[in-house]
C-alpha cells in the first residue's frame, strides 16, 4: 500500500505550478487592467500627447505588451526551475 508521502511527492510540482500560474495570471490581469482604465481616463480628458506629437496611449500600449512579455518569460522560466528542482 502508497504511503500518502509517495502520493504527495507526486502531485506537489503540479500544484506548485497552478499555483504560481495563477497568481502570475491575477497579477498580469490587474495591472493590465488598471494601465486600460488610466487610458480610457485620458482618452476621455481629451487624448493628450506628449510634445504634442506622440500620444500617451502608445505609452500605455507598450505598458501592456512589456507587463505581459515579462511575466511571461518570468513565469515560463520559473516553471522550468520548479519542475526540475
Amino acid at each position: 500500500m502508497p504511503s500518502e508521502e509517495t502520493w504527495y511527492s507526486e502531485v506537489k510540482p503540479a500544484v506548485t505550478v497552478t499555483i504560481f500560474l495563477l497568481c502570475h495570471g491575477v497579477v498580469s490581469v490587474t495591472m493590465v487592467a488598471i494601465l486600460a482604465f488610466l487610458s480610457r481616463y485620458l482618452i476621455s480628458v481629451g487624448d493628450p500627447k506628449l510634445f504634442n506629437e506622440i500620444p500617451v496611449r502608445f505609452f500605455f500600449d507598450a505598458m501592456d505588451f512589456a507587463i505581459l512579455t515579462g511575466l511571461l518569460a518570468a513565469t515560463v522560466s520559473a516553471m522550468f526551475k520548479l519542475v526540475r528542482g
